[in-house]
């Protein structure tokens, strides 16, 4: 297990030097961002407690800050260190979020951007982030939704993942599947799709630069991206939970 671990902080280490310094965040990873900013300024916390699981190197954690007071944990070590020098006020550990010793019930606010994914035992990860929270406290999780990514172009990780020596864990996830796992848990209040995205299959003709120019002589540009996530056509699952005390059934009003 120890020596898995590492090899995942290598790739991570590796990952996020090479793509989360701020002049290099693709619009997807700022758009993530900006939507699980509105989530958090939306529930009205005043000063919350944050915890960012999967902080890297601080990029988020710096804006998270600006709304309360942050924890941010990742696996890399490296970046860890970065996120130190970029928050000295904030605290950040290094580690596998399922064995720290993480203070119980303390958090208001639990974010965590395109971790989920990444993790091998999903069920456990959930469950430490619930335990985490306050009573009534939040989750705010984003992470790849499935049937995009098996419609798409392999991006940067594919690339990655050729060249480095480390190993990254990938377990994506339909909306079905993460709303069904997530439920277990937590009361689910918002699961929606951002970033429309995808070439194959019947998506090619979907977000093809052609038809989407012939569609927005009809459709301003915007109202036909929101319609496309709406339908669950984004590349990013984004969901906004609350802690439960007993298992409980997905309401039905996203």
């Amino acid at each position: 297990m120890n020596d898995t671990l590492d090899s995942q902080r290598l790739w991570w280490n590796e990952w996020n030097n090479r793509f989360l310094e701020d002049t290099r965040l693709d619009d997807q990873a700022r758009r993530r961002g900006e939507v699980a900013l509105s989530l958090l300024r939306s529930l009205s916390i005043p000063h919350p407690e944050i915890l960012e699981v999967g902080c890297g190197n601080g990029w988020f954690s710096e804006r998270l800050a600006a709304q309360g007071q942050v924890t941010g944990i990742d696996l890399a070590d490296a970046s860890i260190k970065e996120a130190k020098m970029r928050l000295p006020n904030s605290r950040f550990l290094a580690g596998d979020i399922c064995s720290l010793d993480l203070p119980k019930a303390h958090f208001d606010v639990v974010v965590t951007l395109e971790t989920f994914a990444h993790i091998p035992d999903q069920r456990e990860f959930l469950r430490r982030l619930r335990m985490s929270l306050k009573p009534a406290g939040h989750l705010i999780l984003t992470t790849q939704n499935r049937f995009i990514y098996d419609r798409k172009k392999p991006g940067p990780t594919a690339e990655l993942m050729q060249k480095s020596t480390g190993i990254a864990i990938i377990r994506y996830a339909t909306m079905n599947e993460l709303k069904k796992i997530v439920a277990e848990q937590f009361i689910i209040h918002k699961a929606f799709t951002v970033e429309p995205a995808g070439n194959r299959g019947f998506l090619r003709l979907v977000n093809s630069a052609k038809a989407n120019r012939i569609a927005s002589i009809f459709i301003p540009r915007a109202r036909l991206k929101a319609f496309k996530e709406n339908c669950g056509l984004g590349q990013t699952i984004v969901v906004l939970a609350q802690r439960s005390e007993s298992h409980c059934r997905v309401p039905h009003h996203f």
